[in-house]
């Protein structure tokens, strides 16, 4: 597949204003004008301390979490800084704080809200409720390189939570979550003395990005092309493209919204359609990423059974190096010779080496040698 990804790219117009940022809240625990909670009972203290951080030394049999209000507003985009610090060899008994400590994000209470940990290559992000439509938690593992550890800089903006270490690179970005409430801090896992060291929220107006995806003629071509697979896309294949090695042909059924032309690649084992579209942000590219993903889930049809097999490809190193995002749903249905074809639909940005630009990239895959996905 990663040989024809370059083929075909094509720049669409796109709308993209940025805001300057202004800041709403900020906390350096010169004092406790925030009032933050003070607590002295036992096996646990919190305290502000003179070296100017927000002690909390949780030596108690139940894990702490401490939370202030601060602005977060929906119809803004929004900027969290925290940072905190290991306080246990400050303790007589730090050989026994053997805890931990976690970032709190857009809680109502104690026991809701996002707890996130992050370390040098892995961001943790967990719910502590369950959604609203489903018994099912949100619960991702993020793998990164270059994370700083104890150290939040989250932006929430164009529909995403992005991720930040000190040198101020992107790290990590993923679909934003509905936030429970205005309140965030930390979780004290005991036994552990952690300090809260400092606080910044910031917002700005929404980033635009108007995109151009012509929903209706999307969800049209994709239905037919859907059919046409059932059939192997015989009545699709139109004129040769490069040398007959290659086993390339145009297809007939373009997809609205990506690139003027759209390739099939018609092998003995295999046939893959494939086309897409190049974006010179990522925030474009997710934008747009975002109305194709949408598109693809409200097509019904019954040429072809789709279900999703996005968590099983995400074992597969190959698409965890090529995509920095992807969608995918397993296929399976009979051709017209009754033969058992299995195969992909796959929605996935992409970024190739050495390339400014992001690729956001449709594929349809047949596999024509037999079973190819486990159980």
């Amino acid at each position: 597949m990663k040989k024809y990804i370059s083929l075909l790219l094509f720049l669409f117009p796109y709308v993209f204003i940025q805001a300057q940022e202004k800041q709403v809240f900020s906390e350096t625990f010169i004092d406790n004008h925030n009032n933050w909670p003070l607590i002295d009972k036992k096996g646990l203290k919190t305290s502000i301390s003179p070296e100017k951080y927000y002690d909390i030394n949780n030596q108690s049999k139940d894990d702490y979490t401490s939370l202030i209000d601060v602005p977060l507003d929906s119809l803004a985009d929004n900027h969290i800084v925290m940072a905190f610090k290991d306080l246990r060899w400050s303790d007589k008994n730090f050989a026994k704080l053997t805890g931990g400590c976690r970032f709190v994000i857009g809680a109502r209470d104690e026991k809701s809200g996002y707890v996130i940990g992050i370390s040098k290559d892995l961001i943790g992000i967990y719910a502590r409720e369950k959604h609203p439509n489903s018994s099912q938690f949100d619960y991702q593992d993020i793998q990164i390189k270059y994370g700083t550890e104890d150290y939040l800089d989250m932006r929430i903006e164009n529909n995403r939570w992005k991720f930040y270490n000190k040198s101020g690179e992107e790290v990590a970005n993923t679909p934003a979550r509905p936030l429970d409430g205005n309140k965030i801090g930390v979780t004290v896992y005991q036994p552990a003395r952690y300090a809260l060291t400092n606080v910044m929220v910031a917002e700005k107006e929404k980033n635009i990005i108007k995109t151009d995806f012509p929903l209706a003629l999307f969800m049209v071509a994709y239905r037919n092309l859907l059919c046409s697979a059932s059939h192997l896309f015989i009545d699709d294949k139109g004129a040769q493209y490069g040398a007959a090695y290659d086993s390339m042909w145009y297809c007939k059924t373009n997809v609205p919204g990506f690139a003027s032309n759209t390739l099939l690649i018609m092998k003995k084992n295999d046939i893959e359609l494939l086309t897409n579209r190049r974006f010179k942000t990522k925030d474009e590219a997710f934008a747009y990423y975002q109305e194709a993903l949408g598109a693809i889930k409200l097509t019904k049809d019954t040429c072809i059974e789709l279900s999703n097999n996005t968590a099983q490809l995400l074992r597969m190193d190959n698409y965890k190096e090529h995509f920095i995002q992807f969608d995918n749903w397993r296929s399976g249905f009979r051709d017209d010779h009754a033969q058992k074809v299995e195969g992909n639909v796959l929605l996935g940005i992409s970024k190739r080496y050495n390339d400014s630009d992001y690729l956001l990239e449709f594929h349809i895959i047949l596999y024509l040698s037999g079973k190819v996905f486990s159980n």
